[in-house]
């Protein structure tokens, strides 16, 4: 066990889940729970991206951003604009879901350009130039007569222009994140308050974009490589092996380590059941598993608006217990027809919600319209086993039962859409 201990201490992802149990930081994006959602990194792009706006910058970020893009491959619809006399407040706006595209730039002064902004916080993947081609082909019917169109797709990959291509200009997230610093650095943001939000954004997009740093996904790694270990340990206890130094993590992962989800799905599962629901299990071994559920109303609903294929499930981890409401990759009218809906959610919200729960996001042709985290990290890791099996059985049948509940919210507005369907 010795050699098995070391092992374990030894492993890089050992060090990561160090680093991510210490007392954490401050950060209103984790707060909000925002920092995952496409829309809200496509909100402070946006806010970026408008010289007038209250990050106090002026065209600081507008005259680097558009640098970037000059420097690129087959940038020749940006030739002419003219940098060094910057850009009047007037002369630049900024549109968000404008004909469907994340982040509209029109620039009013000769050569007049519309640059159409799609963010996807993932690597580049065909059907994210599928999107782009067909969001430019709307835009050129519209807009041709009076700008140049330029397509930029921002990813998180790394590779510059992957492959030259002439039907968009690629950036990557690495890129925004060294735009932003060199703002700070210059000092072309005034404000403290500001300067504040910016390095926690950056902090946002170092950690949930980019992976740098601790590995958040550690626990799940550790489970994969030393369960064998951790098993004697839980048995036998912590011992002189583990420096004191490293007692605590060692019996905070120990903590997670016990908690089975496998076990709490089917749980769960049985009480989906009891209530009359139709439900599906699957699940990736020792790590994450789902059980999906659905019942008679809730799938004609969704007949009725052309998405069958979407629909709730709730995940269990051994750090937590999240509901979703999402599905199927889509594509094609499929795809229109989610775009569509998302875009209504987008506007008329759920009543009474908190919207930091939508995601309202495409990933990689996957829909998530809500996720809600049940039980959370710290109440597992403070819980025995049988008081988080409870906890989650408690949660999950207040979530379904209670009348103000966003399950029963989210089921209304979905009757009225199928009752009267938005155009797609």
């Amino acid at each position: 066990m010795e050699t098995d201990l070391q092992k374990l201490l030894a492993d890089q992802a050992f060090a990561d889940y160090e680093a991510l149990t210490k007392e954490p930081k401050f950060n209103a994006f984790d707060v909000l729970r925002y920092s995952d959602y496409e829309i809200r990194h496509s909100n402070v792009l946006g806010w970026l991206l408008t010289p007038g706006a209250t990050h106090g910058a002026g065209d600081a970020f507008v005259r680097e951003f558009v640098q970037c893009l000059k420097s690129k491959q087959n940038s020749e619809n940006l030739a002419g604009l003219d940098l060094d006399s910057g850009f009047a407040n007037e002369e630049v706006r900024v549109e968000r879901e404008l004909d469907f595209v994340d982040v509209t730039m029109f620039f009013e002064k000769e050569p007049r350009l519309l640059l159409a902004i799609e963010n996807k916080l993932s690597s580049w993947a065909p059907d994210h130039v599928t999107q782009v081609r067909e969001y430019e082909r709307k835009l050129r019917k519209k807009y041709r007569e009076k700008y140049r169109i330029q397509s930029v797709l921002l990813t998180v990959a790394d590779e510059g222009n992957l492959k030259t291509n002439p039907d968009y200009l690629h950036l990557s997230w690495r890129e925004i994140r060294d735009l932003l610093l060199e703002l700070l650095e210059r000092g072309c943001i005034g404000s403290s308050e500001v300067r504040g939000f910016v390095w926690q954004y950056l902090d946002i997009v170092d950690r949930n974009v980019l992976g740098l740093g601790a590995s958040v996904d550690s626990l799940s790694q550790l489970v994969k490589r030393h369960a064998l270990v951790l098993e004697r340990l839980l048995v036998e206890g912590v011992g002189g092996g583990v420096p004191s130094g490293r007692v605590e993590a060692v019996n905070r992962l120990l903590l997670e380590f016990r908690h089975r989800p496998r076990e709490l799905r089917n749980t769960v599962r049985e009480f989906l059941q009891g209530k009359g629901f139709r439900t599906a299990a699957a699940g990736a071994r020792e790590t994450t598993y789902w059980v999906s559920f659905w019942d008679g109303p809730w799938a004609e609903m969704l007949a009725a608006l052309g998405m069958e294929e979407q629909g709730w499930w709730f995940e269990f981890t051994r750090q937590s217990v999240t509901v979703k409401l999402g599905g199927a990759r889509v594509s094609g009218k499929k795809r229109q027809i989610v775009e569509g809906i998302m875009r209504l959610m987008h506007r008329v919200p759920v009543e009474g919600t908190d919207q930091g729960r939508f995601p309202l996001e495409l990933e990689q042709g996957y829909p998530y319209f809500y996720r809600h985290e049940l039980v959370s990290q710290a109440e597992i890791g403070d819980s025995s086993t049988a008081e988080v099996r409870e906890l989650a059985r408690e949660r999950v049948e207040s979530f379904l039962d209670s009348v103000s509940s966003d399950y029963q919210k989210i089921g209304r507005y979905f009757e009225v859409l199928a009752f009267r369907p938005p155009p797609s």
